[in-house]
Parts: C-alpha cells; structure tokens; sequence
C-alpha cells in the first residue's frame, strides 16, 4: 500500500497503518521493494505509539530460507520466480537474468531494447554501428533500400552456386567487368571478313 505496512496487534486487536524504513533511499532517489507476505520484520515504536512507529524488513528466516549466496564479491537481489540481479566486484562481472517467458527491457524516449529467451529486438529511429569490423555469422534480411558506400565484394557460400542473385533487373551507371571483359567496351570478330565489330551501342 505505496510504501506503508499494516500491523495487527494480536493482544489489543490493534490495526494501523505504519510507516516502512525504505533500505536504499526514499527522497528524491527513491527504492521500492515491498515487504513479502509473511516476512518478519522488526516493529520500532518510539514510546510504544503506533502512530510514530517504523517497520524495517529484511531479516533472515526459516520460512523464506537464508541468501542462498555465500560469495563475499557478490552484491545480489533474488526474485521468487527464480530472477536475479547480481554484481561481483571481483570478476567484475554483472548478470540480470530472467526466466523464460520474461523479457529485458531497456528503454530511452522512443528507443527500447528488447531482450527475449527466443530474440532480440531494438526499436530505434536510427541505429549507428560504428566499429571497422563488423561481423553477422547467420543470414541477414534488410526489407528496404540497401545503400553502401564502400564498395562490395563476397563469394559464393559452402553450398556453392552463384555469389549473388537479383530477381528483377539491374542498372549500373558505369561498366561491367565480367571474367575480364568488359560488357560495354568490348567487341567481336565479324563471321564474313573477319574483322572486328564496332563496340555495343
């Protein structure tokens, strides 16, 4: 209930509202982590009035069970559906897992990263990869125009055939060399004399 916890006194059939300690911050920072049903936790109530009095969770039980970590590096935030937060300092190595079914989700303004057990998915108004090798080990689909500025070069892959295939046509604004030859600027021998044909039109 937005940061307060509701206490039943058993003995005086006492129920109030208390307020909760927030472990990490609650100004301007703020944290939000709720106290599990059943978690126990330590009343403080200054004078015994209820009115002033704080509940701080976050007391190891038997019925919760203990960290379950014993690492001395680590920094770590436990989910009940078997999700995890963790940070060590010593490997510094950070990992945020969720089960499958869940997803990741970064988000700034309009963009968002998407992670997912079966993808990924980044939903971006531009994206710039910007590294002099980059490296796609699978096939790549681009549904729309396809620019470069550098050139292109490939080879056929471990099927063999053909490197490259176009269905439709084909415009190019300069030759085309093909096994040496050029397309626009070569010629044949004329079958009747034996001489050379003008270059193609």
């Amino acid at each position: 209930m937005d940061a307060l916890s509701r206490f039943l006194n058993t003995t005086q059939t006492v129920n109030a509202v208390i307020r909760r300690l927030q472990a990490g911050a609650a100004g301007k920072v703020r944290h939000w982590r709720p106290p599990s049903v059943d978690e126990e936790v330590a009343l403080w109530a200054p004078c015994g009035d209820l009115a002033g009095a704080f509940v701080a969770p976050g007391y190891y039980t038997e019925q919760h069970g203990g960290p379950g970590r014993s690492s001395p590096d680590e920094i770590a935030t436990d989910f009940p559906d078997s999700a995890f937060e963790q940070y060590n300092h010593a490997s510094h190595e950070y990992v945020l897992s969720v089960p499958a079914g869940g997803r990741i989700v970064f988000r700034i303004g309009g963009t968002e990263f998407e992670l997912k057990a079966d993808g990924a998915t980044l939903r971006s108004a531009k994206l710039l990869a910007d590294g002099p090798d980059l490296t796609f080990t699978g096939n790549t689909t681009t549904e729309q125009l396809l620019t470069f500025n550098g050139g292109m070069q490939g080879k056929p892959g471990d099927g063999g055939g053909g490197a490259m295939k176009v269905v439709g046509g084909a415009e190019f604004t300069d030759d085309v060399v093909t096994a040496g030859t050029s397309v626009s600027k070569h010629s044949h021998w004329e079958q009747g004399d034996g001489e050379r044909v003008s270059l193609p039109i």
